[in-house]
């Protein structure tokens, strides 16, 4: 069942402790809102438990554990990245769970019954579906949507994601917003993977680039883009370091071809993964009303490793 006509079919909020997701890659916004949508709705902890960092024994071993404070959602990240003995293993066991937590599973290209597709393309349609779902309380900002699809007639469910976030909060900055932002965050500007490009290379150049690109683009903006880049660059780096770069090459796209070319060798998957938290934490300062982020200390913890 595609994921669409699953919350259509008032499936949603399922029942099930065991949800498993299947897309063409991990829609890391999609991901991001459908998070953020479950902790405001069940009030529980969100963990996220990472298949390249731990070993599966000690995965089921973690979603067994009752805790005094109520259920925990657990998030499994790189479940895709498990050989084929590990993924079998771990789904007979993830399906027939009967725990305490509930579980959430993204996979790629899985063709089965028991997994809900994840759509790759959504239309005007799909889009107000969509954000009726993850912001029931809100108004459509029908100018928005309406300049939004006669842009475009689809969207890639992870640039839908990202729009959607910015529609609650442009109100009579909608004209502003498609003269300036539209084509940089759907286009995703060549200048901006020529600075991720610097930033991943270390190059002194970056904070040149920096300096000229940090005007055209709202913090808002950056700390997604950012948080995409970091996403990608992990799951490029758990391939390659597993020696499948075929496989990277396939599932991880926009990140810049230097990176792919030579660079994910100097990174380790705890560098990536902490300057995404540190990410994280600015992103909460944000949606908390802070207005004064220092983008600049992450850049300069990355490039000097300090993480």
């Amino acid at each position: 069942m595609e994921f669409l006509n699953y919350i259509k079919a008032e499936k949603y909020p399922c029942t099930s402790q065991t949800i498993f997701f299947s897309c063409s890659e991990i829609p890391s916004s999609f991901i991001y809102n459908f998070v953020k949508k479950l902790q405001e709705e069940r009030n529980y902890p969100v963990l996220f438990l990472d298949l390249a960092s731990i070993s599966i024994d000690q995965a089921k071993r973690d979603i067994t554990m009752m805790f005094l404070s109520g259920p925990i959602i657990y998030f499994f990240k790189n479940f895709y990245s498990l050989n084929k003995e590990h993924k079998i293993n771990m789904r007979n066991f993830l399906s027939k769970y009967e725990g305490p937590n509930y579980l959430f599973i993204f996979d790629v290209k899985v063709d089965d019954n028991d997994s809900i597709t994840i759509e790759d393309k959504i239309t005007l349609e799909n889009y107000n579906q969509l954000f009726s779902f993850f912001y029931p309380q809100l108004a459509h900002n029908k100018l928005f949507t309406s300049k939004l699809f006669a842009l475009n007639k689809k969207y890639s469910m992870n640039t839908a994601c990202v729009l959607m976030n910015y529609e609650p909060v442009l109100g009579q900055n909608t004209e502003y917003f498609f003269n300036f932002w539209f084509n940089k965050i759907v286009e995703q500007d060549k200048s901006l993977f020529k600075l991720s490009q610097f930033l991943f290379a270390k190059d002194k150049l970056f904070f040149e680039h920096w300096n000229d690109l940090k005007p055209e683009y709202p913090i808002e903006f950056w700390i997604a883009f950012w948080s995409d880049q970091l996403f990608q660059a992990f799951n490029f780096v758990l391939l390659g370091k597993k020696g499948d770069l075929k496989k990277a090459q396939e599932q991880v796209k926009r990140l810049p071809f230097s990176f792919i070319k030579k660079d994910w060798q100097f990174y380790t998957l705890s560098v990536l993964s902490q300057a995404h938290e540190f990410l994280l934490n600015l992103d909460f300062g944000v949606k908390n009303g802070i207005r004064d982020i220092n983008l600049e200390l992450l850049y300069l913890k990355f490039i000097f490793k300090k993480f």
